[in-house]
């Protein structure tokens, strides 16, 4: 797993911090992916371990709450995998 934290600019021109989670696992199915940040969605690959569904979910209430987002796309190949990216406006202080 990779975690790479930067600063962009978006469209606006506003500064946004910006956090990339990636693997080089299976990634989610494409059927899957609409239901991500679904509360209680749990996909068909979620093992033995427990969880709720609710992780992704609040991260992204959290996310729209502060002006931000966060989205699934499928990591590069050759390695592939998930890349989950969380962007959020940054404030000068």
């Amino acid at each position: 797993m990779t975690v790479t934290v930067t600063q962009t600019v978006d469209e606006t021109g506003r500064r946004m911090g910006e956090i990339v989670v990636e693997d080089n696992g299976p990634g989610v199915p494409l059927e899957q992916q609409p239901d991500l940040f679904k509360r209680f969605f749990r996909g068909d690959g979620h093992g033995v371990e427990g969880g709720a569904g609710l992780g992704l979910a609040i991260v992204h209430d959290i996310m729209v709450l502060h002006n931000g987002s966060v989205h699934y796309e499928d990591a590069p190949a050759p390695e592939g995998g998930a890349r989950f990216i969380v962007r959020m406006p940054l404030k000068t202080v």
